[in-house]
C-alpha cells in the first residue's frame, strides 16, 4: 500500500467533500441559470472523484512498502523555497511595476531556474506574460496594474 498516496488522496476527498457541502449552501442552480455555487460544486465534485480514484488505487497497491519519509528525500527543497520566494515577491511589485514587467520577470525567473536555457527563458517569459496580458486585459476586459510605465 502506497500510503502517501492515501494520505494526500484522503486529505484530498475531505477538502472537496467540504467544498461541495458550501457550493450546496450557496445554490447550484442549473447550467444555464449557475448560481454562486456552481463552479465550486462541480470542482469540488472533480476533485472528490479523482482522490476517490487515487485513494482506491492506493488501497489496491499490494508489490511495493513506501514510507512517509520516502517523500521528504526526493523533494527539491531549495527550488520550492525559490518558487515560493519569487511568487511573494511578485506580489508585492505587480502594482509598482505592472502586469506587463512584473510578469515578465517572475515567468523568467521561474524558467531559469528549471535550467533552461537563458534566451528560451527570455523568449518563452516574453511570450508567456504578452499572451495573459492579452487574454486577460484586452479579450477578458480584467483590470490589470500598469504600473510606472503604463503598461
Amino acid at each position: 500500500m502506497d500510503i502517501r498516496n492515501l494520505i494526500g488522496g484522503s486529505v484530498c476527498f475531505a477538502l472537496a467533500a467540504f467544498v461541495v457541502l458550501q457550493a450546496q449552501a450557496m445554490g447550484i442552480g442549473t447550467l444555464y441559470n449557475p448560481q454562486a455555487g456552481f463552479m465550486p460544486g462541480l470542482v469540488g465534485g472533480l476533485i472528490l472523484l479523482f482522490s476517490f480514484i487515487l485513494i482506491t488505487q492506493a488501497l489496491r497497491a499490494r508489490n511495493r512498502r513506501v514510507r512517509l519519509s520516502d517523500v521528504w528525500d526526493t523533494t527539491g527543497w531549495k527550488k520550492c523555497l525559490l518558487v515560493a520566494v519569487s511568487l511573494a515577491l511578485y506580489a508585492i511589485v505587480v502594482s509598482p511595476l505592472g502586469y506587463l514587467a512584473a510578469t515578465f520577470l517572475l515567468m523568467a525567473f521561474l524558467l531559469l531556474i528549471n535550467r533552461i536555457r537563458w534566451w528560451a527563458a527570455l523568449v518563452g517569459a516574453a511570450g508567456l506574460s504578452v499572451s495573459t496580458w492579452g487574454l486577460f486585459y484586452v479579450l477578458l476586459k480584467t483590470p490589470l496594474p500598469h504600473g510606472a510605465w503604463g503598461f
